[in-house]
């Protein structure tokens, strides 16, 4: 995916305060911060408490797929809570088997080979989503809750 157009000609005091992005972000932690794995999309519509279409509106306007913004929201509270090791995410993610953890992991563009990944390196390492305003605010929101 390019990289977005309004990411390239915004002010950057515009795009530290960007709407979509904050919108998106703002979701993004709802399914982090979940006591489970949102697995599905229903399930993240309930935590983020919006309905379907406007949680994808939101995907979309922050420049991210409805599809892969939710797996980046599963891998990214994965990797918090086993502190980065990848062998552990199958105690933390609701996933019977382990060969659909790697295609997670290679959707987002990491290899399943690795052994350890913070979520901070494996946000700018990702490739679910790839609007640099979106990952700077989720970056922002995740150093705020740690």
């Amino acid at each position: 995916m390019h990289e977005p157009l309004c990411d390239l000609i915004l002010e950057p005091s515009v795009i530290n305060r960007s709407y979509a992005a904050t919108r998106w972000a703002t979701a993004i932690m709802t399914a982090v911060r979940a006591t489970d794995d949102p697995r599905t999309f229903a399930h993240w519509e309930r935590l983020a408490g919006a309905s379907r279409s406007s949680l994808s509106m939101w995907c979309r306007t922050a420049s991210a797929s409805p599809r892969n913004s939710l797996t980046l929201a599963r891998l990214v509270r994965g990797l918090r809570l086993t502190h980065g090791w990848h062998q552990q995410l199958v105690h933390v993610l609701d996933i019977a088997d382990p060969r659909t953890l790697d295609r997670l992991f290679t959707r987002a563009g990491i290899p399943p080979t690795v052994l350890r990944l913070e979520a901070s390196s494996f946000l700018l390492e990702q490739r679910l989503v790839t609007s640099p305003v979106a990952i700077r605010k989720l970056s922002a929101f995740l150093s705020d809750a740690a």
